[in-house]
C-alpha cells in the first residue's frame, strides 16, 4: 500500500488539516514539519517559501517505512483512490499537456512524485543535484533538477521511458497533478492542485 507524504511550515496548516482530510481516507500518510506546525517530523533546515531541495529528503526518509511513496504538495488534495498508479517501475511523474519553454518549469511538474523503492538512488541523485543547485534557483530547485535527471518530455505522458539504470513513468497532470482554476471544469482530476495559493486553500474550499 502506497505511504503519501508532504511537508509545510505553519503558514500551511490549515492547508495540511485538508490535505490530511483527503489523503487519510484512502492511505497512511507522514507529515514532515518544516517549522512550526507541530504536527510529523522536523525536517530542519529548509523553509517552502524561499527552497523546495527539502522533496528529495522526505521521500528518502520514507522509504524506510514503505516500499512505494507518493509525494504530494501540501496543496494538491487528493480526491479519490489512485491505486492504478502502483506499478513496475522506479519513479513515476506527472507531465504538462505541452513543452514548456521555461527551464524552471520543465516538462515535470514535481508536485506529485511517485516512488518505488527501487528507484532510491534516483531520488539519491536528485538530492544530490538538489544541494548542488541550492540558492541558485530558490522556489523551483527541486523540479529544475527533477527535469534534469529525469530528461523526459510531455508527448511521451503514459509510456515509460529510461534515465540511466531507472524506468521512468510518465503521468498525465490532468489525472494526477490537475491545475485548479476557479472557472474550469475540474471533473477528471484525481489530485487537485491548488497552485499559487500558498497556504490559503481553506478560503477556496
Amino acid at each position: 500500500m502506497a505511504l503519501i507524504i508532504t511537508a509545510g511550515d505553519l503558514v500551511f496548516e490549515k492547508d495540511i488539516n485538508i490535505w490530511i482530510e483527503g489523503v487519510s481516507k484512502h492511505y497512511d500518510y507522514k507529515i514532515y514539519d518544516l517549522g512550526g506546525l507541530g504536527i510529523g517530523e522536523k525536517l530542519e533546515g529548509y523553509s517552502p517559501h524561499k527552497d523546495t531541495s527539502f522533496k528529495p529528503y522526505a521521500i528518502l526518509d520514507a522509504l524506510q517505512y514503505s516500499d512505494f511513496v507518493i509525494w504530494m504538495d501540501c496543496d494538491a488534495i487528493l480526491q479519490e483512490n489512485i491505486d492504478e498508479v502502483i506499478g513496475n517501475y522506479d519513479i513515476g511523474v506527472t507531465v504538462r499537456d505541452k513543452e514548456e519553454p521555461s527551464e524552471k518549469r520543465g516538462s515535470i511538474n514535481s508536485g506529485v512524485v511517485m516512488v518505488n523503492k527501487s528507484g532510491k538512488g534516483f531520488v539519491e541523485q536528485w538530492a544530490n543535484m538538489c544541494d548542488k543547485e541550492r540558492g541558485k534557483r530558490n522556489f523551483w530547485t527541486d523540479q529544475y533538477c527533477l527535469n534534469q535527471l529525469a530528461n523526459v518530455k510531455c508527448k511521451h505522458v503514459n509510456k515509460t521511458m529510461i534515465a540511466g539504470d531507472y524506468k521512468i513513468k510518465l503521468f498525465p497532470v490532468a489525472i494526477y497533478n490537475k491545475t485548479y482554476y476557479k472557472d474550469r471544469d475540474m471533473s477528471g482530476g484525481k489530485i487537485i492542485h491548488y497552485k499559487g495559493t500558498r497556504g490559503r486553500i481553506w478560503s477556496i474550499l
